[in-house]
C-alpha cells in the first residue's frame, strides 16, 4: 500500500489529469487505496498542496466517464475539499468543477445557477472553461463568444476555447471570426487529451456551416485522435460531430459514395468500426447508433435522460439550422449602467434584502439577493466617486454581508479585507472594525479557521485605538454595520474588555459608563443568538465581575 509520505510524488507523476487513466491511478491514490493512518503535518501540507494542482480538471474527468459512480465522483470531491480546507486552500476551483459537471451529469439545469453562485464568489474573472461549458450547454451563442473574446494571454490560444466558440460565431453570423478561430485552431498544437473534443467540435462546425466536403476530407485525411487517450464523454461528442458531418452529406445526395476512411470509436465497452469502403450513408447509421448508446450509458449512470436528450437533440441539427439563440447571455447579465452609477439606491436594495432575509430566510429572496449582489458587484467594479465614499464604503459592508448570505464567503474575504484598507485610510477605524469582524466571519463560514482567528486578532488591535467618546453612538453604528447578533457580541465584548482594562487611564466616570454600554450591548446581542457561546458568557461575567468589584464601584459613586 502507498504511503501518505509518497503520495504527492505519485500524483505529480500520474500525468495529465484530463486523461482517463490518469484519472484512474488519481483515484486509486487519494480514495479506494488511500493509506489507513492518518499523515503527519508536514506530509499533509505536501498532499494538499499536490492535490490542489490536479483536482479542478480530475474531478471533471471523473465524471466524464460512465464507468465511475456518482457515489465515487462525491467521495473523489470530499477528499479534493477536506485536503483544500486542511491547508486554507480556495474551495472555487471544485464548485466551477462541479459546474462542468453538469453535462456530463445530466444536469444542464443546474449549471447556471451554479455558475452564477461561483462567479459571485470569484474576487477577479471566473473560470473560462466553465463558463463556455455552461454556456455551450443552454445554446447560449452570446454567452460563449463573450467568454472567448474576454480571454487574454496563453488561454486564448486555449484549443478547447477555439474550438469550442465555433459554432457560436457561426448562430451569430460571425463567419469570418470563425474561420480566424480555426486557422488559429489548425495552426495550434492540440494535445493528444483533448483531441477528440476538438474534432468533435470542428466536425459539428464544417457541418453546420454547409462544408461538409471538406469535414469529409478531414475525415480522410488526418490523424484521427487515439480513442485511449479521451475520456467516453469526448468520444461522445466525437462521435456526434463525425455524425452530424455525415447526415449533412447524406442529405446532399452523396449517400452512396464510400466512406473512404476508417473509423474506430470506442469508450464505456462501446465500440465501433466503420470500414473505408462502406458507404455514406450506413457510416450515418452506424455512428449515431454509436453515439445513442453511448449517451445512454451516462444516463443510466446519472439516472436520468438529460444526456440522450441533448445528443439526439444535436444529431438532428442541419445546416442553415442555427440562429442566435439565447441571445442576452445565461451565463452572466450586464445591468443598465445608469442603475449601477446609482449606488445610494443600490445600498437601499440590499439593505432591504437583508432585513427581509433576517425575518424570512435568504430561501424567500434568494434570486433578488443574487441579481441585487450581481449589480451590486459591477457597480462596486465602476471609477470611484470620492465625493460618494461613505456611500461606497457603507454599500461595500452590506454587499460583503450579502455575500456571506448567499454563501460566497471566499469573496466576501477578499472584498472585507480591501474595504478595511479603505476605511482606515480615510480615519473611519470603526468602519474598518465592522469590516475586518464581517471578514472573519465569512472566513470561518468558508472552513478557512487560521483566516478567521486572523481577523478576530487584528480586531482586536483595532479595538485596542477605541476611546470611551459616544460610545453608545458608535456601538449603535457598529452593529447596524455588522448586522449578526453573534458576530456583534464577540465585537463588544472585545470592546468591553478593553474598555475594563482602561479604567485605570480614563476619566473614571466616563470610562465605566462606557464599559457598561459595551457590557450591556453585548449582553444583549448574545441574548439574540440561538445559541449563545459559552466562551462569551464566561468572559462578559468577567467583564461584569471587575467593573462591579470594589475599585470600581468606588469610581462610579
Amino acid at each position: 500500500m502507498t504511503r501518505w509520505s509518497s503520495v504527492p510524488e505519485a500524483l505529480a507523476a500520474a500525468g495529465d489529469p484530463r486523461s482517463p487513466q490518469t484519472a484512474t491511478r488519481l483515484l486509486e491514490l487519494l480514495v479506494s487505496d488511500a493509506p489507513d493512518e492518518e499523515p503527519s503535518a508536514e506530509e499533509a501540507v505536501g498532499i494538499a498542496a499536490a492535490v490542489a494542482a490536479v483536482d479542478r480538471r480530475w474531478l471533471v474527468t471523473l465524471g466524464e466517464d460512465p464507468a465511475h459512480p456518482l457515489g465515487v465522483i462525491e467521495a473523489a470531491t470530499a477528499a479534493c475539499r477536506a485536503w483544500r480546507m486542511l491547508t486554507g486552500a480556495s474551495l472555487l476551483p471544485l464548485r466551477y468543477a462541479a459546474v462542468e459537471l453538469c453535462g456530463p451529469l445530466g444536469t444542464p439545469d443546474e449549471a447556471v445557477p451554479a455558475l452564477r453562485s461561483a462567479r459571485l464568489d470569484t474576487f477577479g474573472a471566473p473560470d473560462v472553461h466553465a463558463t463556455l461549458a455552461t454556456a455551450r450547454l443552454h445554446d447560449d451563442d452570446t454567452g460563449a463568444v463573450r467568454t472567448a473574446t474576454a480571454a487574454s494571454g496563453p488561454l486564448a490560444q486555449d484549443p478547447l476555447l477555439l474550438s469550442g466558440v465555433l459554432l457560436a460565431h457561426l448562430a451569430q453570423g460571425q463567419r469570418v471570426e470563425a474561420e480566424d478561430a480555426l486557422m488559429r485552431l489548425t495552426l495550434s498544437e492540440v494535445p493528444g487529451v483533448v483531441a477528440a473534443r476538438v474534432r468533435a467540435d470542428v466536425s459539428s462546425y464544417l457541418a453546420l456551416s454547409g462544408q461538409w466536403e471538406r469535414g469529409l476530407a478531414l475525415l480522410r485525411h488526418a490523424t484521427a485522435p487515439e480513442p485511449t487517450a479521451a475520456t467516453p464523454w469526448s468520444v461522445l461528442q466525437q462521435a456526434v460531430g463525425t455524425g452530424q458531418l455525415l447526415a449533412e452529406a447524406v442529405r446532399q445526395g452523396d449517400s452512396a459514395r464510400a466512406l473512404g476512411a476508417d473509423i474506430l470509436l470506442e469508450a464505456a465497452g462501446q465500440r465501433l468500426k466503420v470500414s473505408s469502403w462502406d458507404t455514406l450513408s450506413h457510416a450515418h447509421e452506424d455512428v449515431t447508433a454509436f453515439a445513442r448508446a453511448l449517451a445512454a450509458s451516462f444516463d443510466m449512470r446519472n439516472g436520468s435522460t438529460g444526456v440522450g436528450t441533448r445528443v439526439g437533440r444535436r444529431l438532428s441539427a442541419a445546416a442553415g439550422s442555427l440562429g442566435p439563440r439565447a441571445y442576452g447571455t445565461v451565463t452572466g447579465t450586464v445591468a443598465d449602467r445608469r442603475v449601477l452609477a446609482n449606488q445610494a439606491r443600490l445600498l437601499a436594495r440590499t439593505r432591504e434584502v437583508l432585513v427581509t432575509a433576517s425575518g424570512y430566510g435568504v430561501d424567500s429572496v434568494r434570486e433578488q439577493a443574487m441579481t441585487t449582489a450581481e449589480e451590486v458587484s459591477q457597480s462596486l467594479a465602476l471609477v470611484i466617486d470620492e465625493s460618494q465614499l461613505e456611500t461606497i464604503v457603507e454599500l461595500r459592508l452590506a454587499f460583503a454581508r450579502l455575500l456571506v448570505l448567499l454563501g460566497a464567503s471566499e469573496r466576501a474575504c477578499r472584498e472585507c479585507e480591501d474595504t478595511t484598507e479603505l476605511c482606515l485610510s480615510q480615519g473611519w477605524t470603526d468602519l474598518a472594525l465592522a469590516s475586518t469582524v464581517i471578514g472573519a466571519r465569512a472566513a470561518e463560514n468558508s472552513g478557512a479557521t487560521a483566516r478567521s482567528e486572523h481577523g478576530w486578532e487584528r480586531a482586536a488591535e483595532l479595538v485596542g485605538a477605541w476611546n470611551v467618546s459616544r460610545t453608545r453612538e458608535r456601538l449603535t453604528v457598529l452593529a447596524d454595520a455588522i448586522g449578526n447578533a453573534a458576530t456583534t457580541a464577540r465585537t463588544m465584548t472585545l470592546i468591553a474588555e478593553h474598555l475594563t482594562r482602561r479604567l485605570t487611564d480614563a476619566p473614571a466616570e466616563d470610562a465605566s459608563d462606557a464599559a457598561h454600554e459595551a457590557l450591556s450591548r453585548a449582553r444583549a446581542q448574545l441574548a439574540r443568538t440561538p445559541e449563545p457561546d459559552a466562551d462569551l458568557v464566561a468572559r462578559l461575567e468577567a467583564v461584569a465581575a471587575s467593573l462591579a468589584g470594589p475599585e470600581a464601584g468606588s469610581e462610579q459613586l
